[in-house]
């Protein structure tokens, strides 16, 4: 912790003229003052088998294991990853042994508080985590988390996660997850409430064999910002990975996705593909897809696919002469647009959650 305070220290606050932040304004935020007098309240379910603590009550039993992992996959040469990792008060543990096959559901409602949550599963372990973000708290609140994952060999993960967090909040959320032989990961992302979300959301494929998932949905009304930060690593030969974002937006809502993947020299036989699309309900709504690519290997396949549009008046004819009004053409076209995504989860419940989400920020009003 002293470590990471002494870092934390010295690191500046991002601003505009970094390239990571150049969409997002932070401006009138400042973590060297930041108060952390909230309460963060933590609910967790899980089925038998599976160790499932706030990291608070976990210290006093598996020390030892927690000690070994934690922080132990990050990137510290980041104010925000310093910040919660020198002031980190809250948490989950989550550990799954050998052979067990678990869930665990996790309600957070946040506050100032940093929150660390670390998940490890051990061989041949399979896991679904549901973990779900919100708060009660009507006040200007900056929230901050980081979440560790390590899948040990031939493991599997689905990672459900979402935040609907209130009007003036600003959310931080930093994810990263090490995936070792035959291992596999799956995100399912949902962003939808807050003034400010910011996702990063980092997967390192350090086991032959290991994949990778990601799955994404933001919806933006209002003034809301969402920004979206995918990376995946290839770093051994024989890894898979595919990646797809999608998001809506109307109002004055604005977005910013950025996705990397990057193949090391010695990562041949590698199959990567990320695509980025945002539909735009208004005039006034604003999206931005920035895809890369960083290929050492020369035996790979590694594509990337990227849209921004408004709903094609076309389609919306079409509807409408069938006898909708726009409104309700507008949601026919918006749900086709996301069931891509949605088609992807392994979970209903989360599903229709989703669906019903996205129903309320768009077309509350109508």
């Amino acid at each position: 912790r002293l470590e990471m305070f002494m870092k934390f220290s010295q690191l500046q606050m991002p601003n505009s003229k970094e390239e990571e932040w150049r969409y997002t304004d932070i401006s009138g935020i400042n973590l060297d003052d930041m108060k952390l007098d909230g309460y963060t309240d933590i609910s967790i379910t899980a089925s038998d088998g599976v160790v499932a603590l706030p990291m608070k009550e976990a210290l006093n039993n598996f020390s030892d294991m927690i000690n070994l992992n934690a922080f132990s996959i990050i990137d510290d040469n980041d104010k925000f990853v310093s910040f919660v990792s020198s002031f980190w008060n809250d948490g989950v543990f989550i550990y799954v042994p050998k052979n067990k096959e678990c869930t665990v559901t996790i309600k957070l409602s946040k506050s100032n508080k940093p929150i660390y949550t670390l998940v490890i599963l051990d061989e041949d372990s399979k896991l679904d985590v549901i973990e779900e973000n919100s708060s009660d708290d009507s006040n200007t609140v900056v929230s901050t988390s980081i979440t560790e994952i390590i899948i040990r060999p031939n493991a599997r993960l689905n990672y459900f996660t979402s935040q609907n967090l209130p009007d003036k909040f600003y959310d931080f959320n930093y994810k990263r997850a090490s995936v070792e032989r035959d291992g596999q990961i799956k995100w399912f992302i949902g962003s939808f409430g807050a003034r400010l979300s910011r996702w990063k959301v980092e997967t390192l494929l350090q086991g032959i064999g290991s994949k990778c998932e990601k799955y994404g949905l933001y919806i933006g009304d209002q003034n809301r910002h969402h920004d979206i930060i995918t990376k995946t690593f290839h770093m051994v030969p024989n890894t898979t990975n595919n990646i797809l974002v999608k998001g809506v937006l109307t109002d004055q809502a604005s977005s910013i996705y950025r996705g990397l993947i990057r193949i090391e020299k010695n990562a041949q036989q590698t199959l990567s593909y990320m695509g980025a699309h945002a539909l735009l309900l208004s005039d006034n709504a604003k999206s931005n897809n920035i895809p890369s690519l960083e290929i050492e290997a020369n035996d790979v396949k590694a594509t990337h696919g990227s849209s921004v549009g408004q709903v094609d008046e076309e389609k919306l004819f079409y509807l409408m002469s069938r006898g909708l009004d726009r409104k309700s053409a507008e949601a026919v076209i918006v749900e086709g647009f996301i069931e891509s995504v949605l088609n992807k989860f392994t979970s209903e419940d989360v599903k229709e959650k989703f669906r019903k989400i996205t129903s309320e920020r768009l077309w509350k009003n109508a």
